[in-house]
C-alpha cells in the first residue's frame, strides 16, 4: 500500500500527521496504518513522544524529513532538551534524548502527563482553509494554554486513552472538547505570557543548553530585591512565596495540568526547592513559571545563567 504524499501543515504535530494519513489510506483500524507507518500494531500513535520514528522515516522514505527534523519541529520533545548536554549524546538522537529527560525529570519527581489540547477556533478556521481541523505541536507544550493566534483559551481533548498509552486517531472536534474553568481566575493576559516563554523554550531546546546547577542562583538575583522583602543579597521566603502565591492564583484552574502548587503552604515549599534545591530541577515548566513571575524573558534567564557559568 502507497503512502500518500501530503505537506505539513503550520505548527502540526506529528500525531496530527498520522492521523491524517491514517484518514487519506481509508484503513478501517488504527493497526493497519500503525503496522504500515511503524512496523508495529500498537505504536507510533502517542501524541507527545512518539514512539519508532526510524521505522516511520525507513517505510515513509524520508517523504516528510529525517528522524530529527520531525523530531525538532513537530514533537514537543525539545521542549524538554533544554537542560541537555549537547557532549552527551547526538541531539536528534530521539530515544537517547527521551530517556535522558525522563531520567533527570524522574528523579526530580515531575510526572511526564499531557493532556491533548486545542483551539476551537483555529479548528472552525482550518476546516475552511484546509478541510480539516488538526492537532498543532505548539499547543501541546505544557505551559501553553492559550492559542496565540485567537487569544482564547485551550480546550483538553476529553476522550479516554488506551492501555497504550494513546488516544487512537482523533481530530479536534468541539463536541470533546474538555473546557477550563473561564473565571475570574483566569488571567488570559499571564497565560499568554507564559505561552511565549514555554515557545521560547521549546524552538531553542536544540540550540541552547542551560546549566540546571545555575538557574537557583539566577532565581535568588532576581527574587532578591525589596519588592520581595529582602536586599540585593537575600530572599525573604515568606514574602517570595506569598507573591508566588498570588500569581499562581491567577491561573489557578490550569495548575493541576502543570503539576503546580495550589495553596500557600505548598507554594512555600515549592518555592523553597526551587531557591535552594538539593537536586537540580530539570522542569522547563518550572523555568517558564518562575521566570514570568520574576517578569523576566526566558532567554534573559539563559543570560544570567551563562554569566554566572562563565564566573564560577
Amino acid at each position: 500500500m502507497n503512502i500518500p504524499t501530503v505537506d505539513w501543515l503550520p505548527d502540526e504535530s506529528f500525531y496530527g500527521l498520522c492521523c491524517r494519513l491514517h484518514s487519506l489510506l481509508g484503513n478501517a483500524k488504527i493497526s493497519t496504518t500503525s503496522h504500515l507507518l511503524f512496523s508495529h500494531l500498537y505504536r507510533g500513535f502517542e501524541h507527545d513522544f512518539p514512539k519508532r520514528l526510524g521505522h516511520f522515516v525507513v517505510n515513509t522514505e524520508q517523504k516528510f524529513g529525517s528522524q530529527a527534523f520531525i523530531v525538532l519541529n513537530h514533537t514537543i520533545a525539545p521542549y524538554y532538551l533544554i537542560f541537555k548536554d549537547r557532549r552527551v549524546g547526538q541531539v536528534g538522537d530521539f530515544y537517547l534524548d527521551c530517556f535522558w529527560h525522563k531520567k533527570k525529570l524522574k528523579s526530580d519527581k515531575c510526572t511526564l502527563t499531557h493532556p491533548l489540547k486545542f483551539c476551537l477556533e483555529c479548528g472552525v478556521a482550518e476546516e475552511l482553509e484546509y478541510g480539516v481541523s488538526y492537532w498543532h505541536v505548539t499547543h501541546q507544550l505544557p505551559c501553553v494554554w492559550v492559542c496565540e493566534r485567537h487569544h482564547t483559551p485551550l480546550v483538553v481533548y476529553c476522550g479516554n486513552r488506551s492501555s497504550w498509552g494513546q488516544y487512537g486517531v482523533v481530530f479536534p472536534r468541539a463536541e470533546m472538547a474538555l473546557a477550563i474553568d473561564n473565571d475570574c481566575t483566569l488571567d488570559i493576559g499571564l497565560l499568554e505570557k507564559l505561552s511565549r516563554a514555554a515557545t521560547d523554550v521549546w524552538s531553542s531546546g536544540d540550540l541552547t543548553y542551560v546549566n540546571a546547577l545555575c538557574l537557583p542562583r539566577v532565581y535568588r538575583a532576581l527574587a532578591s530585591s525589596e519588592r520581595y522583602g529582602g536586599d540585593t543579597q537575600t530572599v525573604n521566603l515568606e514574602v517570595a512565596s506569598y507573591s508566588l502565591y498570588n500569581f499562581l492564583d491567577r491561573v489557578r484552574t490550569i495548575l493541576p495540568f502543570i503539576h503546580m502548587p495550589a495553596d500557600l503552604h505548598a507554594t512555600r515549599i515549592f518555592l523553597h526547592r526551587i531557591l535552594w534545591p538539593v537536586t537540580p530541577d530539570y522542569d522547563p515548566s518550572h523555568l517558564c513559571i518562575i521566570s514570568c513571575w520574576l517578569e523576566e524573558s526566558v532567554r534573559n534567564v539563559y543570560a544570567m545563567s551563562d554569566k554566572f557559568v562563565k564566573s564560577s
